[in-house]
């Protein structure tokens, strides 16, 4: 049986963390989860369409007869659908994440403003929210104003590839107390790559925070992330990519005073969107030079 660990930081009771390989799953297990990617796609469809109109008739232009500008956003606003309905699964862990952030924050794709509701104002002094996407950006900047970030907030519209334009706005290295990345790490245009750049933004002492699906340990399972994401779920996910190992990249670049690498207890080794829940410490001054 997985074992449950004690962390820097308490999810609800059924919201379980453990730090050991993930259980087999059944037949009939592993039979739905192989075909979840395709669910979520026909939801992205089904939730964007209303979406869409509504959009279209609330901001009227040439656009409404454009069959691109249709599909553009009954693809994306049906995204931001499905993020709010993951929002409604997966607040549980991620609230006890966020409300930890602090000081000046950096969210990396801040979408359309779902995890606004986990900080704990009183302990913001900056939140700086990076979305270049235009649809999020503008519900973002909405959300913004409803959850009153209004005076505590900047709004990037700006990807994380664009290390000039986000100087501009202050992003800048040893300069955030906290960075947040919640479900971004699949879909940035090479992660990886700008997982250093992320650490170099932290103050020393400062804490990244992770919750993302990530790639699976289990062979199989790897074989239909590999799979669904060449074929079909990329394009369909707005770029998004099944089989990440963020954690572990993150984990492995160094660095890290002290990491907190954990799962949700309830997922087994079939699961297809697996999750990795971290909290990364980064070294002070002193240690690096130690080290």
């Amino acid at each position: 049986m997985s074992s449950v660990v004690e962390t820097r930081y308490k999810s609800p009771p059924e919201c379980k963390l453990s730090s050991a390989p993930p259980e087999s799953p059944s037949f009939y297990q592993r039979l739905v989860e192989s075909i979840r990617p395709l669910i979520i796609i026909s939801m992205i469809v089904v939730k964007g369409v209303p979406s869409a109109v509504f959009y279209q008739l609330t901001n009227p232009s040439l656009g409404f007869f454009n069959p691109f500008k249709w599909f553009d956003l009954i693809h994306k606003l049906g995204f931001a659908k499905i993020l709010a309905y993951g929002d409604e699964i997966w607040g549980g862990y991620k609230r006890p994440l966020v409300e930890q952030a602090n000081g000046k924050i950096l969210e990396i794709g801040a979408g359309s403003g779902e995890n606004l509701k986990y900080y704990n104002k009183d302990n913001v002094e900056t939140l700086y929210a990076l979305e270049p996407e235009k649809s999020l950006s503008t519900m973002l900047a909405e959300n913004i104003v409803k959850h009153g970030f209004a005076e505590k907030s900047l709004l990037i519209p700006v990807g994380i590839d664009d290390k000039d334009k986000l100087a501009a706005f202050g992003v800048s290295e040893n300069t955030f107390d906290t960075i947040v990345l919640v479900q971004v790490c699949c879909s940035l245009p090479n992660a990886s790559a700008h997982f250093k750049y992320l650490q170099s933004l932290l103050k020393p002492g400062g804490k990244l925070v992770m919750f993302e699906h990530v790639a699976s340990t289990d062979p199989l399972t790897r074989i239909l992330q590999n799979l669904y994401t060449t074929v079909i779920w990329k394009k369909a996910a707005l770029g998004c990519e099944l089989n990440r190992a963020s954690g572990i990249w993150m984990k492995e670049l160094g660095g890290w005073e002290h990491v907190d690498l954990l799962r949700p207890e309830a997922e087994n080794s079939g699961t297809l969107l697996p999750h990795d829940i971290g909290v990364f410490t980064k070294a002070s001054y002193a240690n690096v030079a130690h080290d």
